[in-house]
């Protein structure tokens, strides 16, 4: 369905808790794999979920390894195959996270204060060794969790 401008509507609904997708191990984006489909629906939750500071591609139904994550400055970072490169040897303060997938429901999980993550922008550019830290690292392992099959519910900590 397109809308008055000629554009796909996106037809993305976030994936609850208990749909399969949300346990599958995803695959990486081959790098000339045209992504536009995933990044627009989910763009479409991401800003119509003013609670949202971060999505994975099994969220909006799909299995490949694509995160957009909130920043500081609140821009959104497409993040294409992220893979953690390093680790601090330091923890955060175990914190109360929520996650779109199961509304309402929150859980105390202690994540590491920094990382080091690669990955590729929605545009191609290899991103390497890129240090986030804070509450942006701990949206980015969240995300990276749901890529590897793993749920807010299911998550112990580290």
């Amino acid at each position: 369905m397109k809308n008055r401008l000629g554009r796909r509507k996106p037809k993305a609904k976030i994936r609850l808790g208990g749909d399969p997708i949300l346990n599958v191990v995803c695959k990486p984006v081959r790098f000339n794999e045209d992504i536009s489909k995933i990044l627009l629906d989910m763009r479409y939750i991401i800003f119509t979920d003013i609670d949202a500071v971060g999505i994975s591609a099994p969220q909006v139904g799909y299995t490949k390894q694509v995160i957009m994550v909130k920043e500081q400055n609140c821009n959104f970072v497409v993040m294409i195959n992220p893979k953690i490169r390093q680790v601090s040897t330091e923890n955060e303060e175990p914190y109360e996270e929520g996650c779109l997938s199961y509304p309402g429901i929150f859980k105390v999980i202690q994540r590491f204060s920094w990382i080091s993550v690669d990955y590729r922008t929605e545009h191609g550019k290899k991103m390497v060794d890129i240090v986030k830290q804070g509450s942006v690292a701990r949206i980015i392992q969240h995300e990276i969790d749901h890529l590897n099959g793993k749920c807010l519910v299911g998550k112990l900590n580290i």
